[in-house]
């Protein structure tokens, strides 16, 4: 697909291509690959026409030295299997590859996420449990040309974390579909930077931290109880939670709390 990311972006309406192939080799099993480059805009690095195929294909630029400048670009490889009553995922996603350039390409300019769920707990499988994890790189979602990131109108389109930053949740629900209640809860615990990093410029494969700032936690709890009626054509949801912030937007000892209540019906006709 390709898509114009409008005028927020620090080249006014630069381009988004991508393309994605998925494949289910064997049953219970899904592999998808993610290919997406950013390029484009206005007072953006000219090229050829040539020369953006090959960087939007990738071909031959993914593992040999390339021009950073001409686009920003992103690799996931994801997988998802079922084994026995559970259900396990890995995806790993990738910038500024360069075989040259090992620990800069896996660590620092990287997001990994993972998890584990058994979806059917239980002599009646009415309950479900999920855990998963994610991490990125400082370099992760940071570009030195294309600095709007992977982020369109301010909002993340990558992990919501964002670089160089860690999350894990834990997630629980019950299901009751013949007396029409169910219920899930959530707990997810999430650290953020906003640290300055750059290039080594003694060691290629290194960043070097320019401005250190407080990591922004937090720890987000929430709940939802659903009641169905008219045969699950009709229902009706209360969700209740909070969030406990330390050094909210980085600023050290910033601390406070949020809250949230949402109330909904709905109806199938």
């Amino acid at each position: 697909f390709a898509a114009d990311l409008g005028p927020a972006q620090n080249y006014p309406h630069a381009s988004l291509f991508a393309w994605v192939v998925g494949s289910r080799p064997v049953a219970g099993t899904h592999i998808e690959i993610t290919l997406l480059s950013k390029q484009g805009g206005e007072g953006a690095p000219d090229a050829s026409f040539v020369d953006r195929l090959e960087d939007f294909a990738w071909i031959g630029s993914w593992w040999s030295p390339r021009d950073d400048n001409l686009s920003d670009k992103y690799a996931s490889l994801g997988v998802r299997t079922r084994l026995a009553a559970v259900e396990l995922l890995a995806e790993a996603a990738l910038t500024d590859v360069d075989r040259a350039l090992p620990r800069h390409s896996l660590l620092e300019s990287a997001a990994y996420r993972a998890g584990i769920a058994v979806p059917a707990l239980g002599r009646a499988g009415r309950h479900a449990l999920r855990v998963e994890g994610v991490t990125a790189g400082p370099h992760m979602y940071r570009h030195e040309v294309f600095r709007t990131g992977a982020a369109v109108d301010g909002y993340p389109q990558g992990s919501d974390v964002g670089p160089d930053g860690r999350a894990i949740l834990l997630a629980y629900a019950y299901a009751a579909p013949a007396t029409g209640w169910g219920t899930d809860a959530s707990l997810a615990l999430e650290e953020r930077s906003a640290d300055a990093w750059s290039r080594s410029p003694i060691e290629a494969d290194a960043l070097v931290l320019l401005e250190d700032r407080a990591e922004e936690l937090r720890a987000r709890l929430a709940a939802t109880v659903t009641r169905e009626f008219l045969e699950a054509r009709m229902g009706a949801r209360v969700t209740l939670g909070g969030e406990r912030i330390r050094n909210f937007a980085f600023q050290t000892g910033a601390h406070r709390w949020s809250w949230t209540a949402r109330v909904g019906l709905w109806r199938a006709f």
